[in-house]
């Protein structure tokens, strides 16, 4: 899955610091003649940008390596450092970073799915967002959720994710940032995807306080997102914010641009009838899955 790069979970980041929690997995082989050695046992008010849609190419298809890798110290961009990540190695989700739950709670108004831990597991360095039916629950469906609530409030940086997206009707997956200031409507979305348009992704600015909020949408024309991983990314400066698929500019915003601390958030929802997504149809597929290779934060040096 990474085989170019090295992999790493840093440790619990809050504000704008961060400290480094190294992990390193080594395998050795010794082989001598007849000999074998087993081995030891990641501005409101302005107008509206103007939707403008754009075709990339396929990303590759990914492989998982055997051995997890620590990730690569290069920044996406130059004079950029990491100080944020997690490559989702070993099998139990880092609680130092993630918060299975939204900031806000697990309830919400108009989707038909209740967020729970046990939605959300990692194993061979993917993490993987499972959504299930549970019709004797308050909710028709269980999902999950992580979010850096505890451990990080970033103000400005990169933040990237690769992952994998499930197709199919009321499916909604989404990689984004927000704020949890009350009244607050400042919102990136870095990606959000409906699994009946698995071919569109949607980058989203919300801005703005009580009813001067505003919306800056693209949507930006995909390979089917579903098939394969693909990385989606946004530079956040106070000047503009830059959205990227699979390294690819998609959209570019100068004004409105959001100068609060905000957390990441990655989930999978299941709309309901009133939800932007719309309800599961009798072809939606079961469970489904949203599988996350890494996410990580860099900031200017």
């Amino acid at each position: 899955m990474k085989s170019t790069q090295s992999r790493n979970a840093l440790s619990h980041v809050r504000g704008l610091g961060w400290l480094a929690m190294p992990a390193l997995v080594a395998v050795a082989v010794l082989s001598l003649s007849a000999v074998a050695c087993a081995p030891p046992s990641g501005s409101a008010n302005s107008p509206k940008a103007t939707p403008v849609t754009i075709i990339s190419t396929p990303a590759p298809e990914p492989t998982v390596p055997e051995i997890p890798l620590e990730p690569s110290s290069t920044p996406p961009r130059p004079g950029f450092h990491l100080v944020f990540a997690d490559e989702f190695i070993g099998s139990q989700l880092n609680t130092r970073l993630w918060t299975s739950d939204m900031p806000w709670g697990s309830t919400t108004l108009k989707e038909d799915q209740r967020y729970s831990p046990d939605a959300v597991a990692q194993s061979r360095g993917v993490l993987t967002i499972t959504a299930t039916p549970q019709p004797k629950a308050d909710k028709p469906y269980r999902s999950g959720v992580i979010t850096t609530e505890k451990s990080l409030a970033l103000k400005y940086g990169y933040a990237e994710s690769r992952v994998q997206i499930p197709a199919g009707a009321g499916l909604w997956s989404a990689f984004w940032l927000t704020t949890t200031v009350p009244q607050d409507h400042s919102e990136i979305d870095i990606v959000e995807v409906l699994g009946q348009e698995p071919r569109q992704a949607y980058q989203v600015l919300h801005y703005g306080f009580g009813a001067k909020k505003g919306k800056a949408l693209h949507i930006s024309g995909e390979p089917e997102l579903s098939a394969g991983f693909h990385t989606f990314s946004v530079d956040w400066e106070p000047e503009h914010l830059i959205w990227y698929v699979d390294g690819v500019e998609k959209f570019r915003v100068t004004e409105n641009v959001p100068s609060v601390p905000m957390v990441l958030i990655v989930n999978l929802a299941v709309g309901g009838k009133d939800a932007w997504s719309g309800p599961p149809s009798r072809n939606t597929e079961f469970p489904a899955e949203l599988k996350v290779d890494y996410v990580r934060v860099y900031q200017r040096d």
